[in-house]
C-alpha cells in the first residue's frame, strides 16, 4: 500500500470505529453524538455513512476504504490503435510533448484528436526501451533564464482539514534548463497574489543563482491548462501589465523558499 493510501487509511478508520461505539452505545466513548464526531474531523454526516457503508461491504478491511477508480469501463473509449500507433512514432521522432502532440494530430484526427492528458495515457501503454529514450529532448532550453514553468495545485482535502482551511494551493516556478524549482503554499490563486508570487519566484532566482528572466513588453504565455488564469478572467485583470509593473518597483531583499512541480509555460525574449 502506498504513503498516501497509508495516510487516507489512517484518517477514517478511528474515525469509523468510533462511529460504531456511538451507534451501539458503547462505554466509555469520545463522542455522544455522531454530529459531535463529524464536526471534530471536519466531516459530513452523509460522508461518514457513504465510508461506513464502504466498510462494512468490505468486511472492514483497509482496502474498502480506498477511493475507487472512476470513469469509463475499460475500454470502452480507448483509442482505435491505428490514431495510437501514429502518435508513438511522432512522440519516438520528435519527443515531442503531450501539447505539442495535440497541435500536430488536430489538422489530420479532428474531433477524434486524443486530449493532452490522453496522450500521455498512450505513451505509458508503449514504454520506451534504454536506447530510445536516449533520442527523447528532456531540456528545451540551454541557457538558464529563458524558459520557465509555471503552475498551481489545490492542497487534498485532508490536508486541508488538518490547518483547518477551506482554501490552500501550492504555486511553484521552474527554470527549464536546471530545474531549479521555487514554490510556495498559497491561500488563494487571484491574479493579484499570483503576481506577487511570480515577482518573488523572479527575485530568488535572481538572488541565489543570479538568474535574470528578462519579461518583453508583451510575454508570451504557453497556457496549458485554463486554471492559473480562470481567477484573472474573471476578475478582468490584466495579469501581464500587472506582473511588469511590480517587477520594476519590487525590492530584491526578499526571504523565500523552494520545491514544486510546473506544467505551465511562460517565454521569455
Amino acid at each position: 500500500m502506498k504513503i498516501s493510501q497509508q495516510i487516507f487509511v489512517k484518517r477514517w478508520k478511528p474515525i469509523l470505529e468510533e462511529y460504531e461505539k456511538i451507534q451501539n452505545k458503547v462505554l466509555p466513548r469520545s463522542f455522544r453524538f455522531v454530529k459531535d464526531l463529524c464536526s471534530a474531523h471536519h466531516i459530513s454526516n452523509k460522508e461518514l455513512r457513504r465510508y461506513y457503508r464502504k466498510w462494512q461491504e468490505g468486511e472492514k478491511q483497509d482496502d474498502s476504504l480506498l477511493p475507487a477508480q472512476r470513469g469509463a469501463r475499460p475500454g470502452s473509449r480507448r483509442t482505435p490503435k491505428a490514431i495510437e500507433r501514429n502518435i508513438m512514432k511522432a512522440y519516438r521522432r520528435f519527443g515531442s510533448n503531450r501539447y505539442e502532440l495535440v497541435l500536430l494530430f488536430k489538422p489530420y484526427y479532428l474531433d477524434k484528436t486524443p486530449s493532452p492528458a490522453t496522450m500521455d495515457r498512450i505513451k505509458k501503454r508503449y514504454p520506451l526501451n534504454p536506447a530510445q529514450k536516449k533520442i527523447i529532448k528532456r531540456y528545451e532550453k540551454v541557457t538558464p533564464g529563458e524558459l520557465a514553468y509555471i503552475d498551481l495545485t489545490k492542497v487534498p482535502k485532508d490536508i486541508r482539514t488538518v490547518f483547518k482551511v477551506k482554501n490552500l494551493y501550492v504555486a511553484g516556478l521552474e527554470d527549464d534548463c536546471t530545474r531549479l524549482t521555487y514554490s510556495e503554499i498559497l491561500k488563494d490563486k487571484k491574479a493579484s497574489t499570483l503576481t506577487y508570487f511570480m515577482a518573488r519566484a523572479l527575485s530568488w532566482f535572481k538572488q541565489i543563482y543570479n538568474f535574470e528572466f528578462e519579461p518583453q513588453s508583451q510575454a508570451k504565455f504557453q497556457s496549458k491548462s485554463r486554471t492559473f488564469f480562470h481567477s484573472c478572467k474573471t476578475k478582468k485583470l490584466k495579469f501581464t501589465s500587472s506582473l511588469l509593473e511590480i517587477l520594476c518597483s519590487i525590492t530584491r531583499t526578499i526571504n523565500l523558499n523552494d520545491g514544486g512541480i510546473m506544467h505551465h509555460a511562460i517565454q521569455y525574449g
